[in-house]
This record gives C-alpha cells, sequence and structure tokens, in this order.
C-alpha cells in the first residue's frame, strides 16, 4: 500500500504475488549478506526501483480491502444465503 518495492523470502505465496504483479525482489535465505545484497541492487538500478514502485501502484488498486470484501461477501452469501 506504500508503493514500496518488498524483499521477501521466495515462498510459495510471495512468488505468486511477485509473478503476477512483479512488486519486488525474492531471496532464498535470511543471511545478512543476502539481505545487504537485495537491498543494495534496489539502491544501486533506479530503473528496476521505479519499475516495482510503478508495479506496487498497479496491484494495490486490486489488492485492497474494498476489492477483497465484496469477494469475502459473495462467498458468505453463496455459503449461507438469507
Amino acid at each position: 500500500m506504500a508503493e514500496v518495492p518488498a524483499i521477501h523470502m521466495n515462498f510459495p505465496e510471495y512468488r505468486l504475488l511477485n509473478e503476477e504483479f512483479q512488486t519486488g525482489l525474492l531471496i532464498e535465505d535470511l543471511e545478512a549478506d543476502t539481505i545487504v545484497q537485495a537491498v543494495r541492487s534496489l539502491l544501486e538500478d533506479p530503473s528496476t526501483y521505479q519499475r516495482l514502485k510503478n508495479n506496487c501502484r498497479k496491484a494495490k488498486a486490486v489488492l485492497n480491502w474494498a476489492q477483497e470484501s465484496e469477494k469475502l461477501l459473495a462467498l458468505f452469501q453463496k455459503n449461507y444465503p438469507l
């Protein structure tokens, strides 16, 4: 929501999110050197940072409570009709 590219572990859910929106970098471990390298890569490549930031803006238009609440309400209405 802050439109800041993220650094995540390469877990399945983060991977799926990144495949769809490309909002950050995925890392394989939490070693200090790995994290430092990821941060540096964002700081040293302004075009990549800006591209990821723009993708964050696009993702926030889709992944937000206003959108998700409609899905939740539809699920409730389907499973618990009045």
